[in-house]
């Protein structure tokens, strides 16, 4: 596997890693507009901790050579997001920034926080 196969972006401020709260809400929102910090938690001896890192390859090497080591998950910021107040309507919401923790391959370039991706997403996940 490529080194960065996923082709994904660094923190957009490295200084701040680590810096975050590790609390985050957990998924949703469906766009993204900034990576954070890649993030590996591990669980050892009943105990939970978590490691920050400015990219996903630094992150994810960490999270194949540590014991009881997660595979990594990105801290985004959301400056907007899509909602789904209930199943099948989703409603764009603009007044609220989210911070939360996602999957690394879910930072693909149509879920970027664009008008024209977020109308797409409404359009093809609303019923």
């Amino acid at each position: 596997m490529p080194v960065n196969a996923l082709n994904l972006p660094p923190a957009v401020d490295p200084a701040m890693v680590g810096q975050y709260s590790w609390l985050a809400k957990s998924g949703a929102g469906y766009v993204w507009d900034e990576v954070l910090e890649y993030r590996v938690w591990t669980h050892k001896g009943g105990s939970d901790a978590m490691k920050a890192f400015a990219t996903f390859e630094a992150a994810r090497d960490y999270s194949e050579r540590t014991y009881g080591a997660e595979p990594p998950l990105v801290l985004i910021r959301q400056k907007t997001h899509i909602n789904e107040p209930e199943r099948g309507k989703l409603v764009y919401v603009e007044d609220k920034e989210r911070i939360t923790e996602w999957q690394p391959h879910w930072l693909r370039e149509d879920n970027r926080n664009t008008p024209e991706n977020r109308e797409r997403i409404i359009e093809e996940n609303s019923v």
